[in-house]
């Protein structure tokens, strides 16, 4: 008869679409160098269009 296996961990990785409310907040009060960018990235999350669908042509 065999062992059960009960220290064994398992891992999963999920793909995550969208960044949680609290990971927003967090970039919001981030400080960061170049604030355009930090506007882009947070005006991106918050609409759901990318980096490309944005960028000044």
């Amino acid at each position: 008869m065999r062992k059960a296996l009960s220290n064994t961990k398992v891992s999963v990785k999920l793909r995550r679409e969208h960044l949680t409310v609290e990971e927003l907040n967090t970039l919001a009060v981030t400080p960061c160098d170049k604030p355009i960018m930090k506007r882009a990235a947070l005006f991106s999350a918050l609409t759901g269009l990318r980096h490309c669908d944005i960028q000044k042509k």
